[in-house]
């Protein structure tokens, strides 16, 4: 009987020295399928990660190619701008120099007209001048016919007296 308990109690002692290395197997499996499915959830998150950043990076880049897009836009429209002024300026200096080539040549023709005026006030002044000369000489030259007719019938008049 001694031996038989011994046997039972050499079984009971191995079962459980059995049952302990399976529990330490399971537990070590367990352990190693808790590792892997986080191995697997961390390798997981770092592809989620890198989405992330290449996503954001994507992102980064659009933005950043909008806001060349933009500056471009801005900087053709500056451009598109001083073209537009440069041509109002060189349109309006033009339309400037034809009014004043117009003004200068109203003021010419003004001068050759008053020119024109002055030559002719000049030339009347010097007709009328001339009938004024004219008719002196003649009121002299009547005058001077006057006396020598008074002073030839004086003498007349005195070579009858005696």
């Amino acid at each position: 009987q001694i031996n038989y308990s011994d046997h039972v109690r050499e079984n009971a002692i191995r079962t459980q020295e059995k049952r302990a290395r399976m529990d330490r197997q399971r537990a070590a499996l367990d352990e190693q399928v808790k590792l892997r499915e986080l191995a697997k959830e961390v390798e997981k998150e770092r592809e989620r990660a890198e989405q992330r950043e290449a996503e954001e990076r994507w992102k980064r880049w659009k933005e950043e190619e909008q806001e060349d897009l933009r500056r471009i836009k801005a900087a053709n429209q500056l451009e598109k701008e001083a073209r537009d002024q440069q041509l109002r300026d060189r349109y309006n200096n033009k339309v400037r120099e034809r009014e004043i080539r117009r003004l200068e040549e109203e003021q010419l023709f003004a001068r050759a007209q008053e020119e024109e005026a002055k030559e002719l006030r000049l030339a009347a002044d010097k007709r009328k001048k001339a009938r004024e000369d004219v008719t002196r000489n003649m009121v002299i030259n009547a005058r001077q016919q006057n006396m020598r007719l008074l002073a030839e019938k004086q003498e007349h008049d005195h070579d009858i007296e005696p």
